[in-house]
């Protein structure tokens, strides 16, 4: 098996390649925000579960029957 070797830009496919970098920067800017959504989303959960266990934590226990 053979592997062909990579193209390099020449001014024939230079619209081409910028047009690829364009799409994977795109794409990378998409991922990192929905990177940053996903950690807000984690932290605001993390918080809102402490916030209730401490709540739950913070009253007297009921006896048991």
């Amino acid at each position: 098996m053979q592997v062909k070797p990579a193209e390099h830009t020449t001014p024939q496919n230079a619209p081409h390649a910028d047009a690829e970098r364009l799409e994977l920067a795109e794409r990378i800017a998409a991922f990192r925000n929905l990177q940053v959504r996903l950690r807000h989303e984690r932290e605001t959960y993390y918080n809102a579960e402490l916030g209730r266990t401490r709540s739950l934590l913070s009253k007297p226990l009921k006896p048991r029957r």
